[in-house]
């Protein structure tokens, strides 16, 4: 399960110096089942380490919820063995049935990543899957080194999230730039400077 899971109603959460070895990672959710408001915000994470882990730091949200996730901070991480070290999912599904397609979500924005390093399990080790409807908006990463468990190179995939990364980022972001969908706001196709929130986040890591 979940080593850590922040639940609805979350706010000013601050986390320091958390070990997780196995387990489900660090995780925001889920929230949204059930067609559920959910409200979470302001949530650190400062120092920790994560081994053979399903997921690293996460973020999860169910199709049909409403509400948001904003001003999350996750920084100096390690992760060793991990299959999904940084990941955000709005389409998730903890059904025995496949889940029906929604048209709406938690509103997931303002998530900055600093200083995450180690080894995944998979190719994909930064995943941003995000709703068409509600994109993720001004994700942020900064100084971030992952490779796979072998030592080669892995890579970032995108859904309609927008942000940027900066301060060298590895394995690169550039999926973010190239994810404007029909909804939310964030850092837009095209756009060179960082949106004011996104700005923001640059002075606070």
């Amino acid at each position: 399960d979940d080593c850590v899971s922040i639940s609805n109603a979350s706010f000013a959460v601050k986390m320091k110096g958390i070990v997780c070895d196995p387990g489900h990672g660090i995780s925001i959710g889920s929230l949204g089942q059930g067609g559920s408001y959910a409200a979470v915000e302001g949530v650190t994470l400062d120092d920790a380490r994560i081994a053979r882990a399903q997921n690293g730091v996460r973020i999860k949200t169910w199709q049909g919820g409403a509400g948001y996730v904003r001003n999350v901070r996750f920084s100096n991480v390690l992760v060793e063995a991990v299959d999904h070290p940084i990941i955000i999912d709005q389409f998730y599904c903890d059904s025995r049935t496949p889940c029906a397609n929604q048209t709406t979500n938690v509103a997931v924005s303002n998530v900055a990543y600093r200083n995450i390093s180690g080894t995944s399990t998979r190719d994909e080790a930064i995943k941003f899957a995000c709703s068409d409807a509600v994109p993720c908006s001004d994700i942020v990463l900064s100084n971030i080194n992952l490779l796979g468990d072998d030592g080669d190179e892995v890579q970032a995939v995108c859904n309609c999230a927008m942000g940027l990364g900066y301060d060298p980022v590895r394995p690169a972001v550039d999926c973010l730039r190239n994810n404007a969908c029909g909804g939310g706001g964030g850092l837009k196709l095209g756009e060179e400077e960082p949106s004011t929130t996104a700005a923001s986040l640059h002075t606070e890591l």
